[in-house]
């Protein structure tokens, strides 16, 4: 950085990039309009019922955002639905992110993605701690098929999904 300008007392001195080197641009990838549905399973009554009287009021603990906080997001709660479990030998369609532990994904001409999220957390007085992760398979626009259920495979309405 160069600079040019008065003082910097009582005046402005301002800084500026060296025009004699290549300047790095940065990029932005941003996405239009993502839309999520989470399913949740839990056994924890108290939890549940906290959870959902939270999401039926369209209230959160914290500010929902899609992984910054100039990203809000908003939540529309679609009511309860009884999962079906699915125990299949058979290839199994599946219409949600896959936990990749344990799941034999059956390549398709759709592009595979996998990511690597926070899946365990601790609280102390400092505030959350990521003790360890889970890795999710998942396409752009189609279904994961895999090559026989595996254990979370449950079926909500129209949809296959699988629960960590």
């Amino acid at each position: 950085m160069g600079g040019g300008g008065g003082t910097g007392r009582k005046t402005l001195r301002a800084k500026f990039p060296d025009g004699e080197r290549p300047r790095q641009l940065r990029s932005y990838e941003f996405v239009v309009d993502p839309a999520y549905r989470i399913e949740l399973a839990t056994t924890d009554t108290s939890r549940y019922k906290e959870l959902k009287q939270k999401l039926e009021a369209g209230l959160s603990y914290y500010p929902v955002s899609m992984g910054k906080s100039e990203y809000l997001a908003s939540i529309e709660y679609h009511d309860e639905k009884t999962p079906e479990p699915v125990l299949s030998e058979e290839a199994v369609d599946i219409e949600s992110a896959v936990p990749s532990g344990g799941a034999n994904v059956v390549p398709s001409s759709e592009k595979i993605y996998r990511e690597r999220v926070p899946g365990y957390l601790t609280a102390d007085s400092e505030g959350r701690q990521t003790t360890g992760f889970i890795d999710y398979t998942f396409t752009a626009t189609d279904s994961v098929t895999l090559q026989s259920s595996v254990k979370g495979c449950a079926r909500i309405a129209d949809r296959t999904v699988v629960f960590c």
